[in-house]
């Protein structure tokens, strides 16, 4: 959902997304960073296909992340 120009996308972790110490492990952020990124794409309209060439088909360019900057996060703990 975008509100006022700023798109969040709530999100749920699992434990068997978390370490031992039930701290999410720093590698899944990543996997969530795509899932938030595939839907803002659908809320602006874009489709973005498991079939990459598929959007190329469709709009004539490809969505491609050329470069990920990732800073130290402070840790999530599931709770119960």
């Amino acid at each position: 959902m975008t509100d006022g120009g700023i798109h969040s996308f709530p999100m749920r972790a699992y434990l068997e997304d978390t370490d031992s110490g039930v701290v999410v492990c720093f590698a899944n952020y990543l996997k969530y960073g795509a899932g938030a990124r595939t839907e803002f794409l659908r809320v602006l309209g874009i489709e973005n296909s498991v079939e990459a060439g598929q959007t190329v088909k469709r709009y004539g360019q490809a969505l491609v992340r050329v470069e990920l900057k990732l800073g130290r996060m402070t840790p999530k703990h599931v709770r119960a």
